[in-house]
């Protein structure tokens, strides 16, 4: 995750140099600063969803009776940065033969 951010904040950092260096508005800044930035939040809350629904996959004792029935299942979410696709899991219920994203649920 700190690899992530860190990442990104260079992709964010290397942005502004960019723009100072071409000597764009303040306005222009502005947007070019916001893009970036919604960018890495997007990347930020798809990392943690993913990592979440690796941890309900691997640690049994998160998903009380709950088995693995299918990976890989994209969803999109509109967040407060756009949008963000993500893969999830889908968990069976032997039980009560329900069926759920967990990861959705939390």
């Amino acid at each position: 995750m700190i690899q992530l951010v860190w990442a990104g904040f260079l992709r964010v950092l290397e942005g502004v140099v960019d723009a100072l260096e071409e000597g764009i508005d303040f306005q222009k800044l502005q947007r070019r600063l916001r893009e970036e930035l919604d960018g890495l939040g997007r990347d930020i809350l798809r990392h943690v969803i993913e990592a979440a629904d690796e941890e309900l996959r691997e640690n049994r004792s998160m998903r009380c009776g709950w088995v693995v029935d299918q990976r890989g299942h994209e969803k999109e979410l509109l967040t407060v940065f756009g949008p963000v696709r993500y893969s999830r899991t889908y968990f069976k219920h032997p039980a009560s033969r329900a069926g759920a994203y967990l990861v959705d649920q939390g």
